[in-house]
């Protein structure tokens, strides 16, 4: 089964505050995965998850993503809490199907630049996914420009999200592009395996009869 995106939700936070309600994507159903990335433009900022279900995995001065399995009852949102109050706050929230644990992941929080670069990664599994998640704090009306190669799945005021298909080898660094010149902008990528497809073949129960003939059960 291959990992694919299946709904998104973006949220943004005035400055203030020590936390962020992360908005539920839709659609969302147990065992499906979430991915959360959250930004803010406080240098300070460490982010802690809402509790130890929430799997880390990156994180910087200004900005952190996390992963789990959902549930099954998730809250309509998410809390994450930062550990300062100034700055605003960005995230953006994926939900992704057929999916394994993710494996590795290249990040490049938020800066002075209008452009996101995500590394190259090594890919172990035929059929993976590159998710590419990101944010652009202060908003950027007018967009975000996918490197080649990757797919925009959406692009919005206060973030972006693409993906693209990839197999064993490494992947090529990729670059997203603010259209309107916004210098801040941040996000990670992640690559995330198939899930395993369980054998079609169980147990075959094969049954004799007297005349030493015997039929396997369809």
């Amino acid at each position: 089964m291959v990992a694919a995106i299946q709904s998104h939700a973006f949220t943004g936070q005035v400055p203030g505050i020590t936390t962020i309600a992360v908005t539920k994507p839709t659609g969302l159903s147990a065992g499906e995965l979430i991915f959360v990335y959250v930004d803010s433009n406080s240098l300070a900022t460490t982010w802690t998850a809402p509790d130890a279900t929430w799997n880390t995995i990156a994180g910087s001065p200004t900005s952190a993503g996390f992963w789990k399995y959902a549930g099954t009852s998730e809250p309509s949102t998410w809390t994450f809490t930062r550990g300062t109050t100034t700055g605003a706050e960005v995230a953006v929230a994926v939900r992704v199907s057929g999916a394994g644990s993710p494996t590795v992941s290249s990040q490049d929080p938020r800066g002075s630049a209008s452009t996101v670069a995500f590394a190259s990664m090594l890919v172990a599994t035929s059929g993976s996914l590159s998710l590419h998640m990101g944010s652009c704090l202060g908003g950027d009306l007018a967009g975000v420009t996918a490197p080649g190669g990757v797919t925009e799945y959406a692009d919005g005021v206060l973030g972006f999200v693409g993906y693209e298909a990839v197999s064993p080898s490494a992947t090529t660094a990729r670059t997203w592009t603010s259209d309107g010149g916004a210098k801040n902008i941040g996000g990670m990528a992640v690559i995330i395996p198939p899930a395993a497809v369980p054998s079609a073949f169980g147990r075959i129960k094969i049954t004799y009869k007297a005349n030493n003939t015997f039929t396997v059960p369809t």
